[in-house]
């Protein structure tokens, strides 16, 4: 394997920015254009960053006085949602950045939905045998 030297990593990385920043300039984010702000926004849509920090710090307070069992409720609509929803939503994120394969964002949306873990994890366990016990 051929080494690089600093200068020729310098070089790559300036082509690189190059061509990230004509990208950028060629095709604007729908993000960055100015819209009119309807009355009502739909659930979880915020106009500003700091609106949608505190509404989730309220949310993230709400759902820590909720009983494990509802968490695992949610924990399982939200895999089942996912999992319904995986093709679409891989598809989606191939088309708004450009980057990936629809295929192999699909195979990550399921992998995600069935085993990244939950409350599952929360479960006192203990273990005893010769030498002592373990939680």
């Amino acid at each position: 394997m051929t080494r690089l030297t600093d200068s020729q990593v310098e070089q790559i990385a300036r082509r690189v920015v190059d061509v990230l920043g004509e990208r950028a300039r060629q095709a604007p984010a729908a993000a960055t254009q100015l819209v009119e702000r309807p009355d009502k926004l739909p659930a979880g849509i915020f106009t500003t960053i700091d609106e949608a920090v505190a509404a989730a710090q309220t949310a993230h307070l709400a759902l820590m006085t909720q009983p494990l069992a509802k968490r695992q409720e949610m924990i399982a609509a939200i895999r089942s949602s996912m999992l319904q929803h995986a093709e679409d939503l891989a598809r989606r994120a191939c088309q708004e950045t450009g980057l990936g394969r629809v295929e192999d964002k699909i195979i990550k949306n399921r992998l995600v939905a069935t085993k990244t873990p939950g409350t599952e994890v929360l479960a006192p366990i203990t273990w005893t045998g010769d030498h002592g016990l373990t939680l």
